[in-house]
C-alpha cells in the first residue's frame, strides 16, 4: 500500500507537468476567501494570531500540534509520554483545549461528546497545514461548539503551487517520520490537486510509551470564474502504548523514565474525515456551503493487575459517526461586511468495555447529539472607525440510551459580541470588544469519568464574559499585537486535578471565577539591509486569576502567572543559513485546588540551525532542552504527594527536505 502511494505520488508529478498553467490571480484569490466569515480579518476588534506556511515549515519538528503552539502567548503544553508524539495537550489562559474551538476550512473537529480534538489521531496533520489563526478569548463566532477559551481555525492546502516535496526525520527516542507530498498546479481544466502520505514511530522517553501512525490528506478544487468545488480527506491511523498516569515526584527523582501504565495497555485509532465544500460567486457576495463526515473508531486498554483488580485487562471501545451542513453568505461593500452563517450536526457515538482475554462485553452505550446555530456578523467603517457586532444562536441536545433511565439534556444560547477599533494609519490600529459565550457540558462532566454511569450530576452551563483591549503595531522593522483581557466566569467547569476511570480529567462547576491578564506579541528587526539579519522576538503572558466557590478563594489549576518566551534569530540576506535560539519561562502554577501543591517553575533553552542548499533542498536540526531540565507543567495531587507527567529531557530532531 505503501509503495502504491508513493508511485501515485510520482506519478501525479509527472502526468500534470505538461498540462500546467501560471496560476491566475483571479483564482488565487477566488481560494484566499474560501474561509470568510469564519476568520477574523484585520478589522475585527478581536485579540488574533495568524501564522503563515512559511512559519509553520520552520516551526514543525514532527512535535504534535499542542507543542507546536507552545510559543505562542498564554498557551501551555504538556505530554503523557514525556516525548513530541502520542497524547499531547495545551492550555489556553489555563483553559484546556475542550474548551476551545477547532475547525479545518470552517468545519468542527471537536467531537461533539467530549468535545476534545485528538491530534494523536491526525499523524502529521500539521503538515499539510497551510496557515492557521488563533483567537484568544471568546473571539468572533464560528461553527462547532462555542469558543470558550479561544479558537484555532487550519486552512487546508489547495495544490495551486506546483511541486512534489518529501521529508525524512530522525531524532530522539528513535524518533522518524517520512512524508512526501505533491501539489499539481493549476491545470487547464482550472483544477489543482494535492496529495500527501506520511509515516512516523518512536519508542517514547518514558518505558513503554511509544507510538506509530500513518496518514494521508487529499484535497482538489475546481477554480471557476463564478464557482469554487473543493474535495478534502483525510485518514490517520494510530497506535500507542499508554502513559496516562502521572508518576510519583520520588519515583521521577529515582527513575526519570518511569511509566505506571504497563505492556499491556495499548490503544488503537483510526479517525478519518471527508470534506465537499462549495462556493458560488455573485457580483459583491458569494455564498458557500459545505458537507462534512467524520468517523472515529478505536480501542484502548487498562490492566488491572497493578491497581489490585486482578489479572484482567479491560478493552474500551468507541465507535463515533460525526456529520453535518454548514452554509455561510458573506456580502462586501465598499464600508461594510455582511456574514450570515447556519449550521446543523449530528453525531452518535458507542461505548463499550470488553474483558480483552475472552471479548465478553460488560457493558455498550451509547450518546446522541444533536446541534443547530445561526451567526450572524456586521462590520461598518466610519472614517478611521470600525464597528463590529456579532450574535450567535446555538441549540444543543443530547440523549443517553445506557443501562439508566435519563431524560434528554437540552441547551439554547445565545452569545452576543461586538467592539471597535481605530486605525491611525496602516501602521497603527487600537480596538476594544466584549463578547458572551455560553456552553453545554461535556459527557464527561456529567458522568464524572465513568464511561458506564449508574448516575449523573447536575453540572450547570457555564458562560464567560470577555473584555478584551489591544493595539497592533506594524512597522518596517518593528511589529507588535499587545492587549488587556479580562475574562469574568459564571458556573465556570474547572478542572478537579484528577483523572476519572476512562483517562479524562474530572471537572466541577465553580461559583464565579476570573482569568485577566496582559499578553504581548513582539517582534524587533535588525540589520535588515545588512549581510546579516537580526531579529529578536518575544511573548510573553502577565495574567491573575482567581476562583470563589463555597465561601472559599484559591487559584485555578494549571495557570502560571508568568510565561515568557524569548528567541533570536540570525539568518543571512538570501535566507540560505538561519540560526536560533529560543528560551521558555514558566512561573509556578498550582495542582490542587487547596492551592497547597505546585509545579516548580523552570526555564528551557531550546536552540535550531536550518540550512538550504541547492536551492531546492534543505537541512533542519532542533534541539531542545539543552541544558536537560526537569520540569512539568501537568500533573495532579494524590493525597499531599505531587504526581507529575515529565516533559522531554534533552532531545533533537534532523528533519531533510528535498524537492522533486
Amino acid at each position: 500500500m505503501k509503495k502504491l502511494l508513493f508511485l501515485f505520488l510520482l506519478a501525479t508529478s509527472t502526468s500534470y507537468s505538461q498540462d500546467t498553467l501560471k496560476v491566475d490571480t483571479s483564482m488565487v484569490q477566488i481560494e484566499e476567501v474560501t474561509i470568510q466569515g469564519i476568520r477574523a480579518g484585520s478589522k475585527t476588534p478581536v485579540t488574533q494570531k495568524t501564522i503563515s506556511k512559511d512559519d509553520i515549515d520552520v516551526m514543525y519538528h514532527t512535535q504534535e500540534l499542542p507543542l507546536l503552539l507552545n510559543t505562542t502567548p498564554s498557551v501551555t503544553s504538556s505530554t503523557d509520554g514525556g516525548h513530541n508524539m502520542g497524547y499531547t495537550y495545551f492550555r489556553l489562559r489555563g483553559i484546556d483545549q475542550t474548551r476551545i474551538n477547532m475547525t479545518l476550512d470552517g468545519v468542527p473537529l471537536n467531537e461533539p461528546e467530549d468535545q476534545g480534538v485528538y491530534f494523536s489521531n491526525y499523524p502529521d496533520f500539521t503538515n499539510s497545514i497551510r496557515s492557521m489563526q488563533i483567537q484568544r478569548g471568546v473571539g468572533t463566532s464560528t461553527n462547532g461548539v462555542s469558543s470558550y477559551a479561544g479558537s484555532i481555525n487550519f486552512e487546508s492546502p489547495t495544490g495551486l503551487k506546483k511541486g512534489t516535496e518529501g521529508q525524512i526525520g530522525y531524532g530522539s527516542f528513535n524518533t522518524y517520520r517520512v512524508s512526501i507530498e505533491n501539489s499539481t498546479g493549476l491545470l487547464k481544466n482550472k483544477t489543482a490537486f494535492y496529495t500527501r502520505y506520511s509515516n512516523y514511530a518512536s519508542d517514547g522517553y518514558k518505558y513503554n510509551s511509544g507510538g506509530e501512525g500513518q496518514s494521508f490528506f487529499l484535497s482538489g478544487g475546481y477554480y471557476g470564474e463564478k464557482d469554487f468545488v473543493k474535495i478534502t480527506a483525510f485518514n490517520g491511523h494510530t497506535t500507542n502504548e499508554m502513559a496516562w498516569f502521572a508518576v510519583s515526584e520520588d519515583d521521577i527523582k529515582s527513575e526519570p523514565r518511569t511509566n505506571y501504565n504497563t505492556t499491556r495497555e495499548n490503544d488503537d485509532f483510526t479517525q478519518s474525515m471527508v470534506i465537499l465544500k462549495h462556493k458560488h460567486f455573485f457580483n459583491k457576495s458569494n455564498l458557500t456551503t459545505t458537507a462534512f463526515y467524520n468517523r472515529l473508531d478505536g480501542d484502548w486498554g487498562l490492566d488491572l493487575l497493578p491497581l489490585g483488580g486482578g489479572d484482567d485487562v479491560l478493552n474500551f471501545n468507541l465507535g463515533s459517526n460525526f456529520y453535518g451542513l454548514t452554509s455561510n453568505y458573506n456580502l462586501t461593500g465598499n464600508k461594510y461586511r455582511l456574514n450570515i452563517g447556519v449550521s446543523g450536526n449530528m453525531y452518535d457515538r458507542r461505548h463499550a468495555m470488553t474483558v480483552l482475554a475472552n471479548t465478553d462485553e460488560l457493558y455498550s452505550n451509547k450518546g446522541l447529539k444533536n446541534e443547530v446555530s445561526s451567526f450572524v456578523k456586521f462590520g461598518y467603517d466610519i472614517k478611521k472607525f470600525t464597528l463590529f457586532g456579532d450574535a450567535q444562536v446555538r441549540y444543543v441536545d443530547f440523549k443517553y440510551q445506557g443501562t439508566m433511565d435519563m431524560a434528554p439534556f437540552e441547551w439554547t444560547f445565545f452569545n452576543p459580541k461586538g467592539g471597535i477599533m481605530f486605525t491611525k494609519c496602516k501602521h497603527y490600529n487600537f480596538y476594544a470588544s466584549v463578547g458572551q459565550s455560553q456552553r453545554e457540558p461535556t459527557r464527561n462532566d456529567i458522568f464524572m469519568g465513568e464511561d458506564d454511569p449508574i448516575s449523573y450530576i447536575d453540572v450547570k452551563p457555564e458562560s464567560v464574559v470577555d473584555y478584551e483591549l489591544g493595539t497592533n503595531i506594524t512597522l518596517d522593522n518593528f511589529k507588535l499585537q499587545g492587549n488587556l483581557y479580562y475574562m469574568d466566569f459564571k458556573n465556570e467547569i474547572t478542572l478537579l486535578g484528577a483523572i476519572g476511570s476512562n483517562g479524562l480529567p474530572l471537572m466541577t462547576n465553580v461559583e464565579n471565577s476570573f482569568r485577566s491578564g496582559i499578553e504581548l506579541d513582539m517582534t524587533l528587526s535588525l540589520f535588515s539591509k545588512k549581510k546579516i539579519n537580526l531579529s529578536i522576538v518575544n511573548t510573553s503572558t502577565f495574567s491573575y486569576n482567581r476562583i470563589y466557590d463555597d465561601g472559599k478563594e484559591f487559584s485555578p489549576l494549571y495557570t502560571p502567572n508568568l510565561i515568557i518566551n524569548q528567541g533570536v534569530v540570525i539568518k543571512d540576506s538570501k535566507d540560505r543559513i538561519r540560526v536560533g535560539f529560543d528560551v521558555k519561562y514558566h512561573s509556578e502554577s498550582y495542582i490542587d485546588m487547596e492551592n497547597t501543591l505546585t509545579t516548580p517553575d523552570f526555564v528551557v533553552l531550546n536552540a535550531q540551525v536550518d540550512y538550504k542548499f541547492y536551492k531546492q533542498h534543505s537541512l533542519s536540526i532542533r534541539v531542545n532542552n539543552i541544558t536537560n531540565e526537569s520540569y512539568y507543567t501537568n500533573g495532579y495531587a494524590v493525597g499531599t504527594d505531587r504526581h507529575f507527567f515529565v516533559n522531554p529531557p534533552f532531545n533533537f530532531f534532523a528533519t531533510i527536505k528535498f524537492k522533486i
